[in-house]
């Protein structure tokens, strides 16, 4: 899967990050859906982070539904580099229903 590069925040579909300015600051990512019909059948969101070695998303946690919920995640951008993430809502047989692409620029501190 080709990585597609996204302005800070931005997100495809039903997905919205909620807290795009402060995911460096507290290390969490927060997000929710924007659209209660386009999510009703996801089960489960997947998080996962880029790897540039690899050319592939992998898995950083994965989160349960709730109705109504603000879902987060505790990510650590790296230091000195840009993170690329990705959050699936994904259906019960596993397929992806929604997602949204998120990434961060941690600049090295001299």
């Amino acid at each position: 899967m080709q990585l597609t590069r996204r302005r800070l925040g931005e997100g495809s579909g039903a997905l919205a990050v909620r807290n795009p300015d402060s995911v460096l600051r507290n290390g969490c990512l927060e997000w929710a859906c924007t659209d209660g019909t386009a999510c009703s059948d996801i089960t489960a969101y997947r998080v996962e982070r880029w790897n540039v070695a690899t050319r592939t998303y992998e898995p950083v946690t994965s989160v349960a539904v709730a109705p109504g919920r603000m879902y987060h995640a505790t990510v650590r951008p790296a230091l000195g580099e840009t993170s690329y993430f990705r959050i699936t809502g994904t259906l019960a047989d596993g397929t992806p229903g929604a997602v949204v692409h998120y990434s961060v620029a941690r600049g090295a501190y001299v």
